[in-house]
């Protein structure tokens, strides 16, 4: 039977899980109502004084030349003057230049066009370029851009329509709009409509992976930026095997009552979460190209979160044991300051990640800093592997448990490390989550075995105890009197030791 004072721990725990989840809920509430800033679906506005508006990046995979039109990337939307003003329909030249190309030349005008003015296609003045790179806007109300001459290309409904193919390799694109037009007369480009005649624009524009009208062809792939393709399933694929690892936990664990069996379900349901809510995103993602930014950054919250409560687990097992009784206080300061420490970090990271400069979650000095921070993390874990006596870790062995798991602590930061400098951008992300999941599922699952048989050997023990101290012999040394007894229970105590 579980003792009074176990069961007030396991409570405490229980509901410090409940908090933590409270705490996740809330959140994901908030954040969820932060504009989406990652959408591939993108509208606004924008005033033309600002000069230069940086609207997506978007990686276009490769071009297959047997089913061109289904693998092909397409740009395409509207983009008009705001309010009840219109376009003018005439040869008046328009003020501002959609532009498809890299992010480095957004400097000046004749710099930044300096590059692609030997490639890119222009009516009048580069009628030998071979790229279609420009579009001059905004587009007449109700009509094709200028640029347009040949409306059968254009995805119906739309003023403009941008079709990129590649057959040597996917490759990011940047999408900007730029006050700058190309001067006819001379084929020089100006800066146009800044400072008071600055003009405010509406634009609503699409960039996906294969041809609108073919997107049945690949449904989770359509919407969604090369680098992002098959996230949905990764994510998915785990949601499902956490789910089933935290009802092995609730089935065959939790009856016990053990305070790290409490913990070890806090993670599992974390990770859940997690993954629930980024699938979530990712499902409304590829219906409508914008998603719920707030439901992904929280279910990645709740991710790292999972991480902080394992962590602290690790170093709670190895100064006590498996079966060791963790100080609710203490253990809740703790977790709250890892909590703590991991959202703050990784709100931090948010706030410094830049599609423009190329700069992901792990390129950033927050997400550094926690990355570093696992290496103190490692001697505080090995610190503490001399323990306390009578840790018990069952038929696990305290050196194999040690190796294992701190493998799994330096894992992350080698991965970061290797994808950062060995692996493309474009493979970057999917290389990093399907590897860290993975690893963290192997971690989780290997501690639960080892709770599964730690609690199996004590259980065997509490029963081989129970059924020799009801043995006839046992009862006569009792009526024989206290010596008896007394070697009967060093007897038994003899036995104790042999079972472990």
């Amino acid at each position: 039977m579980v003792s009074s004072a176990s069961w007030q721990q396991c409570q405490s725990l229980s509901k410090m899980s409940v908090r933590i989840v409270a705490l996740s809920c809330i959140a994901s509430l908030l954040l969820s109502v932060s504009p989406a800033v990652n959408a591939l679906h993108i509208r606004g506005t924008w005033d033309s004084s600002r000069f230069y508006l940086f609207l997506a990046k978007f990686g276009i995979q490769k071009t297959v030349l047997e089913s061109m039109a289904a693998t092909r990337g397409y740009v395409y939307g509207n983009v008009t003057l705001a309010g009840q003003r219109q376009a003018s329909s005439g040869r008046q030249r328009a003020p501002v230049t959609l532009v498809v190309v890299d992010s480095e030349y957004f400097q000046s005008c004749r710099r930044m066009f300096n590059k692609i003015d030997r490639l890119a296609w222009h009516p009048q003045c580069r009628q030998q370029g071979k790229e279609d790179f420009l579009r001059s806007v905004p587009c007449p109300t109700g009509r094709l851009c200028p640029e347009e001459d040949e409306p059968s290309r254009v995805i119906p409904g739309w003023q403009l329509t941008y079709a990129i193919q590649d057959t040597k390799q996917p490759r990011y694109w940047y999408l900007s709009l730029v006050a700058c037009s190309l001067n006819p007369d001379n084929c020089q480009w100006e800066a146009t409509h800044t400072g008071s005649s600055s003009l405010t624009l509406a634009y609503n524009l699409w960039l996906v992976n294969g041809a609108p009208s073919q997107r049945h062809v690949n449904k989770l792939e359509h919407q969604f930026s090369f680098d992002e393709h098959d996230i949905l399933e990764i994510y998915g694929v785990f949601l499902m095997l956490y789910a089933a690892l935290a009802g092995a936990v609730h089935a065959k664990l939790l009856r016990r009552q053990e305070p790290f069996t409490w913990g070890v379900a806090a993670q599992c349901w974390l990770e859940v979460a997690g993954a629930f809510l980024c699938c979530v995103h990712l499902a409304k993602f590829a219906g409508d190209g914008v998603g719920a930014s707030g439901l992904w950054a929280a279910g990645e919250l709740l991710r790292r979160w999972a991480d902080a409560v394992f962590i602290l687990l690790l170093i709670l097992a190895a100064r006590l044991g498996l079966q060791g009784r963790p100080d609710p206080l203490g253990t809740g300061i703790l977790l709250a300051s890892f909590l703590t420490v991991s959202a703050g970090f990784y709100l931090w990271s948010l706030a410094e990640v830049s599609q423009v400069e190329d700069v992901g979650v792990f390129d950033t000095v927050p997400s550094c800093l926690l990355l570093a921070l696992r290496f103190p993390l490692v001697c505080w874990f090995l610190a503490e592997l001399p323990g306390r006596p009578g840790r018990d870790f069952g038929r696990i062995d305290v050196l194999q448990f040690a190796a294992g798991f701190l493998l799994w602590l330096v894992a992350l930061p080698i991965l970061v490390l290797v994808s950062e400098t060995q692996v493309s951008a474009l493979w970057r992300q999917k290389c990093v989550l399907s590897v860290s999941y993975g690893t963290n599922f192997v971690a989780a699952s290997a501690f639960i075995y080892a709770l599964f048989t730690s609690q199996q050997h004590d259980g065997a023990k509490y029963d081989y105890l129970m059924t020799a101290e009801e043995s006839p012999e046992h009862r006569s040394r009792l009526r024989d009197g206290p010596a008896a007894s007394g070697n009967g229970s060093a007897g038994i105590a003899a036995e104790e030791d042999k079972l472990n």
